[in-house]
């Protein structure tokens, strides 16, 4: 109920970064990953033995490696798939964690968004047409920024669409 009206809230967009954000992660887990073999081979090829390390050392300190970077890139994931916004017909809400243990949660109601505008800056950004959309809020609400989503004229569009049909009900 909303202002003494019964409305029933629909999810009316699910966004989260685009895709190709993800691109600067996974090329350096997959350089950081071939960094040991690569270091194999190349020891190899010029004929360096290795310093007399015992095997068990070795082993051990690559499991440490590649622990660390597949943690690097659980938690770049980790950042990509839960950092999303969710457009309602009465709410916007920004979701951002920031660190797995670490999460801010934004709500506002579409009848206090004020302003909405988006950018779209750079060569890629336009290529991919991702962009940044900022929504800002009536009073001492906290303002939302969606960073680096798909689409971004369509989304401010689509939020503008709501706050007109708030202003007119």
């Amino acid at each position: 109920m909303l202002n003494g009206k019964n409305i029933t809230e629909t999810v009316k967009l699910f966004v989260r970064r685009h895709v190709i954000t993800n691109l600067p992660w996974i090329v350096t887990t997959i350089v950081l990953l071939l960094i040991p073999v690569l270091i194999q081979i190349l020891l190899t090829l010029t004929a360096t033995p290795l310093p007399p390390l015992p095997n068990n050392f070795i082993t051990i300190f690559l499991l440490f490696y590649y622990l660390i970077t597949f943690t690097y890139a659980f938690i770049s994931f980790l950042d990509w798939f839960y950092n999303i916004i969710i457009i309602t017909n009465t709410e916007i809400i920004d979701i951002d964690y920031a660190d797995v243990i670490y999460h801010d949660v934004a709500a506002t109601n579409v009848n206090l968004v004020e302003d909405v505008n988006y950018t779209q800056v750079g060569f890629i950004r336009g290529l991919f047409n991702f962009g940044d959309v900022f929504v800002q809020t009536a009073g001492g609400k906290e303002n939302i920024e969606a960073l680096a989503i798909p689409q971004p004229a369509r989304i401010a569009r689509i939020i503008l669409d709501f706050i007109g049909k708030g202003e007119n009900d």
